[in-house]
């Protein structure tokens, strides 16, 4: 995962969503308040926007997050439904009430999600149940596959 914290971030979705506005580099960099070659190094490739970021950027664009960061519904992690609604680990944390670290262990997979934090989740990031708890469950997989690849 990059650190920004943003996997699956698609340059090719922000040139397209771009070229449908008609915008340029430089027009998007003023209206989100970055520089043009930020702009740049993400349309290459080169970084990547933070989740706040990505969400300025997608309603600039009129775009949802998701669509400049196609991750299939069946590969999300929780991590990657907080990004969609724009929110970095610190501010999801305390939405959600709870230490930003805990959060980084059950967006690992290496924590367990108790049912009271489950509840907050789906109010804060505007989700199902069963999405949190197979989002979860894809995180604990991948974090099991990576120890089992030494």
């Amino acid at each position: 995962m990059p650190p920004s914290g943003v996997r699956g971030f698609s340059p090719s979705a922000l040139n397209a969503a771009l070229s449908r506005k008609r915008a340029g580099n430089q027009d998007l960099a003023d209206a989100v308040g970055v520089s043009r070659q930020s702009v740049v190094a993400w349309q290459a490739g080169k970084s990547i926007p933070t989740a706040v970021m990505l969400h300025r950027v997608a309603r600039w664009l009129d775009v949802a997050v998701a669509d400049l960061v196609p991750i299939a519904d069946d590969r999300l992690r929780i991590s990657d439904l907080r990004i969609r609604i724009g929110m970095n680990q610190r501010s999801a944390a305390a939405e959600l009430q709870i230490g930003h670290t805990a959060l980084a262990e059950i967006e690992r997979g290496r924590r367990q999600v108790s049912d009271e934090v489950v509840d907050r989740m789906v109010t804060v990031y505007g989700v199902e149940e069963g999405e949190i708890r197979d989002a979860w469950e894809r995180a604990n997989a991948a974090r099991k596959a990576h120890i089992d690849s030494f």
